[in-house]
């Protein structure tokens, strides 16, 4: 990380060992946010799905609301029935 970037440097110009870090918790942690993202993801894409769901099922109420407009409203009332499909 940064911070033993900057006391390695400092270190170096005195004439002392460098500090390392171990690599194993980085790998840790490289595989458990992998699998956060991956789970997150998911539950993206699940939510995606039932959205689209929801939109479906509401253009589908919508033609159903139009077809009944169409066959109920009178036919002097016809503007009225087009500019409700608008």
């Amino acid at each position: 990380t940064l911070a033993v970037l900057q006391i390695n440097a400092l270190l170096a110009e005195a004439g002392r060992p460098r500090l390392t870090l171990p690599l194993a918790p980085l790998s840790l942690q490289a595989s458990s946010l992998g699998l956060l993202l991956v789970f997150r993801n998911n539950q993206t894409h699940e939510r995606l799905k039932e959205a689209q769901k929801a939109m479906g099922g509401l253009g589908a109420l919508a033609r159903e609301i139009m077809q009944l407009l169409v066959v109920h409203v009178p036919p002097e009332k016809g503007r009225a029935v087009a500019l409700a499909a608008r």
